[in-house]
């Protein structure tokens, strides 16, 4: 099996698979939730409420193990799930009104409670908690520490319960809970942080000392069990605390225009973080203020701390167009994974390969990214569809390949090496193969693809088909060749693809609007949108008038639009008319055949040559006539000064005389024991033929009468009710005579064979006589009904009743061709369409005969529109003593959802001043509640002014940014003007007016300008290089920072030209000269160490000349050329390391030894 696959669940009505989890051996745990019906790998899953919670696990190939559902009839949804060392599951999340999980009946204390579940790795439930109050609470996020016990988070408002521990928010707003339970669901403890506005917990990490690492969301200043200061809205936290729940640390994000966090994970490396936001990010820690001000107006942020909230790194990529980064998980290596999704295009990772690479599918589409222990961007990926796809988690599995979960509403597009991709469900129902044998950019599987398509609104998924050997995902037809992933300009074309400002028509003309003359790849390609200035909204039009023609296309989502115009030139070439010297034809350019009796022949012409080139078949160019005595196609072409062409053909049959004397016979076909009598049904056909019977003495039905031309058969008048087709030929030797009357009958029937060609005819007579006996069958239309609903729920079962149930039906289903699915007078069908369906009533009389009937009946059935939010302002900005309105677009009873649960409002438009998520229910039907789209309200942001640096060092500049809400109109004041980011290089105080919200804030920030630093001097100490004082301290080797390499002393580990940066206690920098390191070894203070041999293959083996050096107790650390640390195993008894799973390759071995140290370099070469 491969170790890249994907699984996906649902039906008719929304899925989506919410979070992720991997165990020790690659075994993969999803949870999210459901609604109506989910299906996954032949299992299939059944709401009792408006939407349940699904668990599945996957073993390492993706295969499913088990799953299992939870819930009652009210709603339900998992958010969080994680595994232990021993394979035991906890998820949490929230539950209304009465619930059942794993046996065990909830009841909320009020709206909205939490709920805390285990299970061991078969999926046996173990326990289950419930947390709350009169109000809504939910879990957002759930750990196991490594002692087992279970560490949540989430948010509350009012009071809340857990077990003998209550909880009450500020002024009642929306506070955070973080509680631990041990193994068997004891509470340990329950704190909370509170504002008085709203804040959650969404994130938890835990390190190895099981110290506790919380993430969120505040506005102003947020209390633990002590207060942190803020005056900035929807800012993020990262806040450290022991085992026991104390803080040891407190570190925030903040950007005035919008901020979300993604979430956060642990690794030996220290804390990592992401998420999303627009304008600058500033990072509040103990050491100042870091400052990131990215020119694109939407990013995401990656960055870590180590474990005493020191910043390591913080870096961002960014777009034109909305992102968010939402999962986030690391390597054994610290490499760190993050996941999220994106609109139209991501700029910066589009740059990486080419402007139509990273252009989203359709709406919004997911992206995976990898960064190095120091936030170096190592690799990024692209996948999604036609509609919207999101990436709600991320996991990475032990052999580094990520696996993420998420929805998808259409199709979805994984680039795949079929050999290496494990699909599961059902070929060309549930996914496809996409081949092309395109071998492009180095990858010779370019156009191959892995492509799912949803059973409904939104199927979930679980991905782990992340191939780093395959390219990027490309809509767009690529030609073998150098690598060039550009956006291709759309053009208007001819039929050939050629595009051109100017084109020509020889008649009525098909133009295209393709791109950059390939059209995309038809299977990959997003919904486009034409629209024609003659009015036309399809890919092509057919034109045969000269003028200026000109479309535009858009992409469904509005993200990518193009235009083209081009002057069609309508040139017309007549048809040849075609002439003879025989009369038959006159000018036509369809002309009679033209038949002779050899050894005549026959002079062709063309009538209306006019200025045009004439040739005919055989015939050089230009000769206008033809003399033609052997039979045969003829062909005149005349050819305009603009080369368009026109042909016409004549037939010329060149006969030879008629064959000698026949004697026609008919033939009864029914007629089996020949006695001239027969009995049949009513309107049964019975058929007759004639034959020679000296040439076919038989009478064999395949052989015809010598050169006949036709036989005409001709029935006695005077018998009733007796009809034939009253001819036969050549080409149908049979004549189908039908009884229409019952009774006994004696027909007479005259045949009259012609034979005919240019050289003569003849016309000869046979009669015959037939008694027939027409029993009687009874045919006609067939009336029947088919009872069926105009509207059905998504993901519920429909009946179709066709009535009455005595005859034989069979239904048909219309989607884009024709399918047969079913037998009988009742159908069931989830699924919306065209439905036809027959009927046939059969039997056999009394005679033998067959009575039968035939009727056709067609409906077509559809699904309830899922009701759609629209917001005003669009935006969904929260302004100050004001609120958004939200309408819920539907006719039928509606029901409101938000931040804090359900909203008693049964209208179609409410308005709410709560940031936070928002959908309504639809109930159109007994039974039947449709699920909106899901919007956001955002926080209206207090603007600010920021300087990044803070102060003016010498010879050098600060950008001051304006930290507000999305809308505002910003002015700077003199000196500086403009709307954006003023650059400044002087001292002094700067002011900026901002409107937003309808309101003006004066702002201003003082700048300070301090000389710059005295350069820092290196001084060489073997095996160490050392800085001259500061501040602080940054490495470089070759001009890139060295990641974690930020104190006054720094250990070389590979050799390369080293600089220092410093910074000063006013946040000036300056650089030092470069020093070259050219060998590691002369820095060595052992020297008595050696590799042999070297290169190495499979095991480094260590020799050392010095008896004081204990090599089984040393210590062993590998670098790659990059300076990436590789974490070894110890030595075994004969001083070898394994090296076996380390890729080919020049390395650094650091070999410490007490207070020796030696850098020894080594070449890697394993083989098989």
């Amino acid at each position: 099996m491969s170790q890249y696959w994907m699984q996906s669940g649902g039906s008719a009505t929304i899925d989506e698979g919410l979070s992720v989890c991997v165990d020790n051996n690659n075994n993969v745990y999803n949870t999210g939730y459901f609604t109506s019906t989910f299906e996954m790998s032949g299992q299939q899953l059944i709401s009792q409420g408006l939407d349940d919670i699904y668990i599945c696990k996957l073993d390492s190939t993706g295969a499913l193990d088990w799953l299992i559902r939870e819930g009652g009839s009210a709603q339900e949804r998992a958010l969080s799930i994680d595994v232990d060392a021993a394979g035991n599951i906890v998820i949490t999340g929230y539950f209304y009104g009465t619930t059942t999980i794993g046996g065990t009946q909830l009841t909320s204390n009020g709206q909205q409670d939490i709920f805390i579940a285990k299970y061991s790795s078969s999926g046996t439930f173990l326990w289950v908690r419930q947390a709350g109050g009169i109000n809504n609470e939910q879990g957002n996020d759930v750990h196991f520490d490594n002692a087992g016990n279970i560490v949540v988070t989430g948010e509350f408002s009012g009071t809340c319960n857990f077990s003998a521990t209550t909880l009450t928010s500020q002024l009642g707003s929306i506070d955070i809970f973080i509680a631990k339970y041990d193994n068997n669901g004891n509470l340990i403890f329950a704190k909370q942080g509170s504002g008085k506005f709203s804040d959650r917990g969404t994130s938890i990490a835990i390190d190895l000392q099981n110290n506790i690492y919380l993430s969120g969301m505040f506005s102003d200043t947020i209390t633990f069990s002590a207060s942190y200061p803020n005056t900035i809205m929807n800012a993020a936290f990262l806040l450290k605390m022991n085992s026991s729940g104390n803080e040891q640390w407190f570190r925030w994000l903040g950007s005035g225009t919008n901020l979300n966090h993604g979430g956060i994970n642990f690794d030996s490396n220290g804390i990592n973080f992401t998420g999303s936001f627009s304008g600058s990010l500033n990072y509040f820690g103990s050491g100042g203020t870091t400052t990131i001000n990215p020119p694109t107006p939407f990013n995401i942020y990656i960055g870590r701390t180590d474990l005493l909230g020191n910043l390591v790194f913080l870096t961002s990529e960014g777009s034109s167009n909305q992102i968010q980064s939402t999962g986030i998980d690391s390597k054994s290596n610290g490499d760190i994974v993050i996941a999220g999704n994106f609109n139209c295009k991501f700029d910066d990772f589009s740059a990486l390969y080419g402007s139509g690479i990273f252009c989203s599918v359709g709406y919004e589409d997911n992206f995976i990214a990898s960064y190095s222990i120091s936030g170096n961007r190592q690799w990024v990926r692209h996948l999604g569809g036609k509609k919207s796809d999101f990436v709600h988690d991320l996991a990475i599995r032990h052999d580094s390949i990520p696996v993420y979960t998420g929805s998808y509403f259409d199709n979805y597009l994984i680039p795949a090496k079929f050999n290496q991709f494990q699909a599961y469900g059902i070929l060309y129902d549930d996914y496809t193969n996409h081949s092309s044998s395109t071998n492009y950019c180095a990858d010779n599987f370019y156009g191959n693809y892995v492509i799912y398509q949803s059973k409904g609104n939104g199927d979930a998924f679980i991905n782990s088909g992340v191939n780093l050997q395959r390219q990027p995902l490309d809509v767009f037809k690529r030609t073998p060749g150098v690598c060039n992933r550009s956006f291709n300009s759309m053009f208007i074309t001819d039929i050939l693809g050629n595009p051109d400002d100017t084109l020509l028509t020889c008649a009525a003309g098909i133009l295209s609007f393709q791109v950059g003359g390939l059209a995309y790849d038809n299977f990959l390609a997003p919904e486009l949108i034409y629209s024609w200035n003659t009015g036309a909204n399809t890919p092509f039009i057919q034109v045969a008038v000269t003028g200026n023609y000109s479309a535009v296309v858009t992409t469904s989502d509005g993200c990518f639009t193009h235009s083209d115009n081009t002057y069609l030139i309508a040139s017309y070439q007549p048809a040849p008319l075609i002439a003879d010297n025989k009369g038959i034809n006159s000018g036509s350019s369809v002309p009679y055949d033209i038949i002779l009796c050899a050894p005549d022949s026959v002079e062709l012409s063309c009538t209306n040559q006019g200025s045009s080139t004439i040739s005919w078949t055989g015939l050089p160019v230009g000769v206008p006539t033809l003399s033609v005595n052997v039979s045969g196609n003829y062909s005149c072409t005349l050819t305009n000064a603009q080369g368009c062409v026109q042909s016409s053909v004549v037939k010329v049959e060149i006969a030879n005389p008629l064959a000698n004397t026949i004697l026609p016979k008919i033939k009864w076909v029914d007629d089996i024991d020949n006695n001239d009598s027969i009995v049949v049904c009513q309107n049964v056909p019975f058929m007759a033929t004639v034959y020679d019977e000296l040439s076919n003495p038989g009478g064999l039905f395949t052989q015809c009468i010598p050169e006949m031309t036709i036989a005409f058969f001709n029935i006695d008048p005077t018998t009733p009710g007796i009809i034939d087709e009253s001819f036969t030929t050549c080409n149908d030797l049979f004549d189908s005579f039908y009884a229409q009357d019952t009774g006994n009958f004696n027909i007479f029937v005259t045949v009259q064979v012609i034979r005919s060609n240019p050289c003569g005819s003849d016309t000869m007579y046979v009669s015959d006589t037939l008694n027939i006996l027409v029993n009687p069958a009874t045919t006609g239309p067939l009336t029947f009904s088919v009872t069926a609903p105009d509207n059905f729920c998504p993901g519920y079962p429909v009946t179709l009743l066709a009535s009455p149930p005595q005859n034989s039906y069979t239904w048909i289903f219309d989607s884009n061709g024709s399918i047969n699915i079913g037998f009988g007078d009742t159908y069931q069908t989830f699924q919306e369409g065209i439905y036809t369906v027959t009927g046939i009533f059969m039997s056999i009389n009394s005679f033998g005969c067959l009575d039968s009937m035939f009727g056709i009946f067609t409906d077509t059935i559809s699904h309830y529109d899922q009701p759609t939010i629209n917001l005003l302002p669009a935006s969904g900005l929260v302004c100050p003593n004001d609120s958004v309105q939200l309408s819920c677009l539907g006719s039928s009873i509606i029901d409101w959802f938000g931040p804090t649960g359900a909203i008693s409002s049964g209208a179609n438009i409410i308005y709410s001043n709560l940031p936070g998520f928002y959908y309504c229910l639809q109930t159109v039907d007994t039974g039947c509640i449709l699920f909106s789209n899901t919007v956001e309200l955002m926080q209206y942001s207090s603007p600010t002014l920021i300087a990044s640096p803070p102060s003016v060092c010498l010879n050098d500049s600060t950008n001051i940014s304006v930290i507000s809400s999305p809308g505002s109109v910003i002015n700077w004041l003199p000196p500086l003007s403009g709307t954006g980011t003023s650059q400044v290089v002087s001292a002094g105080i700067y002011f900026c007016d901002v409107i937003v919200c309808g309101d003006t804030s004066n702002l201003s920030i003082t700048i300070n300008s301090y000389p710059q630093p005295a350069a820092p001097q290196i001084t060489i100490a073997p095996p160490n290089l050392i800085s001259t004082i500061a501040q602080s301290y940054q490495w470089l080797l070759n001009g890139i920072p060295i990641g974690l390499a930020n104190q006054q002393i720094y250990t070389p580990t590979q050799p390369g030209t080293y600089t220092v940066m410093i910074t000063d206690s006013n946040g000036c920098t300056a650089i030092s000269d470069q020093v070259l390191i050219t060998s590691i070894d002369e820095y060595q203070i052992a020297t008595s160490l050696s590799i042999h041999p070297n290169p190495v293959n499979s095991y480094i083996q260590i020799v050392s000349s010095d008896a004081n050096i204990n090599l089984q107790k040393a210590n062993f650390t590998l670098y790659d050329m990059q300076g990436q640390k590789i974490n070894l195993t110890k030595p075994d008894f004969k001083n070898r390391i394994d090296v076996r799973y380390i890729a080919n390759g020049v390395y650094f071995l650091e070999v410490k030894s007490g207070n020796k140290i030696a850098t020894l370099k080594v070449v890697i070469i394993n083989q098989e």
